[in-house]
């Protein structure tokens, strides 16, 4: 189940997480980073939108925009990880 994505709807971007049910989640510093990049990639602050398609994959032919990312906690942890200069952690 992945627990952050993002697309594009429309003219607009939509960011959605799982994340943060209770305060002390935020208390994660990779937590706060993945919020904050992607409340910024929503407001159009940060991030390009992706290239249009010309046409529609049929497996999303319902979704409006061609970007819905989906990710795993452990792949946007190893992301974050990475983004911050420190090596992905073996699990």
């Amino acid at each position: 189940m992945p627990v952050v994505w993002k697309k594009l709807y429309g003219k607009g971007r939509v960011f959605y997480t799982s994340l943060g049910h209770v305060a002390a989640d935020f208390d994660v510093p990779e937590a706060r980073e993945i919020v904050k990049r992607g409340l910024l990639w929503a407001a159009r602050v940060a991030g390009e939108d992706p290239p249009k398609r010309t046409s529609t994959p049929r497996s999303s032919s319902r979704n409006e925009g061609p970007s819905l990312r989906l990710y795993s906690e452990g792949a946007l942890r190893e992301q974050a990880e990475r983004d911050s200069g420190r090596s992905p952690k073996k699990r």
